[in-house]
């Protein structure tokens, strides 16, 4: 059984041809598979690698805009509560 061995951050920027602060960049995004142990981050290349490969969601679709329709009809800064 090949046990796979984790990655520390300059391994990574190695890894990934990017620079040690772009890893800890990407540590702040809580869905990057990444982990301490102690003081240190540490990836598992496998859980790297599907993440990288996982397809970007649609960047130019246009988000919901309900909320500020609602917020600019009513004049408030929050929609009215429903009717019980």
């Amino acid at each position: 059984m090949d046990k796979e061995k984790a990655m520390s951050v300059a391994e990574l920027g190695e890894w990934l041809n990017i620079s040690r602060s772009t890893v800890y960049t990407l540590t702040s995004d809580p869905l990057f598979p990444s982990f301490k142990v102690g003081r240190e981050w540490r990836f598992w290349p496998s859980d790297v690698k599907a993440y990288l490969d996982k397809p970007l969601a649609d960047l130019w679709a246009r988000p919901s805009r309900r909320k500020v329709d609602q917020t600019r009809r009513t004049g408030k800064r929050f929609p009215p509560p429903p009717n019980r």
